[in-house]
């Protein structure tokens, strides 16, 4: 058994994810679509489905398939954020081609996400070492606007060291 707080570097490199498709319902339902919701604006379909979606981006969501669960910082971001994703990585060029849409499920999210929970949950402060080119500026400012959004009185703050960056 493994203490409290401490890093279990076999699971984040052979924990294996199946049907990571089924963490982006909502995100699937409104590339296809166009909408996320199919009720009418009000109606009791419409203010559930709103209600449940508030529940998973608060509380997290568990895959029916698997019963791997994801904090509610991930469900929101796989959900919720569109940013600009690489469309065709196999062309041997500096220069990329990209699009606008919904995040990828990636395991370093979901394990690095796990970890903000333990440490908000032990009242601890969390120091992240990472490569470029991972999405975690995405990622944080999807963590922002759904603190914003879904908590009353909620501020975010943001701060970097050099103006470009804003």
């Amino acid at each position: 058994m493994e203490a409290r707080g401490s890093f279990n570097l076999d699971t984040l490199l052979h924990t294996k994810f199946t049907d990571t498709e089924l963490f982006s319902e909502a995100a699937n339902h409104k590339r296809k679509y166009g909408y996320y919701c199919d009720a009418p604006f009000k109606s009791k379909k419409y203010v559930d489905y709103w209600q449940e979606q508030k529940d998973r981006c608060l509380n997290g969501f568990t895959n029916p398939k698997t019963g791997v669960k994801i904090t509610g910082y991930h469900y929101f971001f796989l959900n919720f954020k569109k940013l600009q994703i690489l469309t065709d990585t196999s062309k041997d060029t500096i220069e990329s081609d990209r699009m606008e849409d919904f995040p990828r499920f990636w395991a370093i999210h979901f394990h690095f996400l796990w970890a903000v929970e333990e440490a908000k949950r032990a009242g601890k402060h969390l120091c992240l070492l990472k490569p470029r080119g991972t999405g975690f500026s995405e990622l944080f400012s999807s963590m922002g606007a759904r603190d914003y959004t879904l908590k009353e009185k909620w501020r975010s703050f943001y701060f970097v060291s050099n103006e470009g960056f804003l």
